[in-house]
């Protein structure tokens, strides 16, 4: 495998305590996916809570395949909650997939999710990414630990000062949405980018790259969000991440790092790394290159 050797880094930029490098897949593409916001806001994605806490039934009614981000989020229905793995849906197939609640206190609701607003702010990426792999590697499954997330959503309300009746991940992205803000209007406009690493104080937050330019516009604000969502947190005391260093110049060494495959389902297969940072390189059933997350472990 060499996708980190074909990323180009470019200049760096501060967001408040962010230190960001945007990042340029030279073997990008075209984009033939269609985001889970864009499909719940043309109504081409019917998302149902009818299975249970641990699992939910996605029908893809688009004409083109729908790719869903490990973390991403989903609101309404009986409890919000994120999806545990990259997922791509075909057309016109009903597909149960895996998630974890981030809401603790509440069981009460319709059965359709209506919005998709935020993805899991890399700490929390990163328990459900080891606890995924574990699940894996055990049994070939792709549960987590879903009581290790409760209890990151529960110390994120605390320490933000957050009341949530619910215990929400949500309501504490809602309570710091001005401060959120602020990063995310800084950023800029940058064109023709695949995705960021970003930093603080020299320790890797998270590092996302699409393989096309299309695909990282559809994800940029919520990466952006979640990045200061853990900028926020530092700034809180809530330092959840081991603190590891990786040269932006030296990408090509996660090419070499010892993967392990997963077929995760007919139309995903993913490469998986665990140590100080954990990997995922996604690849459609086609074995074409379509996202790739760098988080570093928990501490």
């Amino acid at each position: 495998m060499s996708i980190f050797k074909d990323i180009e880094v470019s200049e760096k930029f501060f967001l408040r305590n962010l230190e960001v490098y945007p990042l340029r897949y030279t073997k990008g593409n075209g984009s033939i996916y269609v985001s889970l916001d864009e499909a719940l806001r043309d109504g081409t994605a019917k998302v149902k809570d009818v299975y249970g806490v641990n699992a939910i039934g996605v029908l893809n009614i688009n004409d083109r395949p729908l790719l869903m981000l490990e973390g991403e989020s989903l609101q309404g229905a009986r409890q919000d909650r994120i999806v545990n793995v990259t997922s791509i849906l075909e057309p016109e197939v009903e597909t149960v997939l895996p998630v974890s609640c981030v809401e603790q206190n509440r069981w009460q609701g319709a059965s359709d999710f209506s919005t998709s607003l935020t993805l899991a702010f890399p700490s929390l990426r990163s328990i459900l990414r080891s606890s995924v792999y574990n699940s894996l590697k055990a049994s070939k499954k792709m549960e987590s630990d879903q009581s290790a997330i409760w209890e990151e959503v529960k110390k994120t309300l605390t320490v933000t000062h957050t009341r949530s009746e619910t215990l929400s991940m949500h309501d504490a992205y809602a309570s710091l949405k001005e401060d959120i803000q602020r990063y995310v209007s800084e950023r800029g406009n940058l064109r023709n980018m695949h995705g960021y690493m970003v930093f603080i104080e020299e320790g890797l937050v998270s590092l996302d790259v699409f393989a096309s330019s299309e695909l990282l516009k559809k994800y940029e604000r919520k990466l952006f969000e979640s990045y200061a969502m853990q900028g926020m947190l530092y700034i809180y005391g809530q330092k959840d991440l081991k603190k590891v260093k990786l040269d932006p110049k030296d990408l090509d060494m996660l090419d070499s790092v010892d993967f392990e495959d997963f077929q995760l389902m007919e139309t995903v297969y993913e490469k998986r790394y665990r140590g100080d940072f954990l990997i995922n390189v996604t690849f459609n059933k086609n074995n074409e290159f379509v996202y790739a997350s760098v988080v570093p472990s928990h501490s």
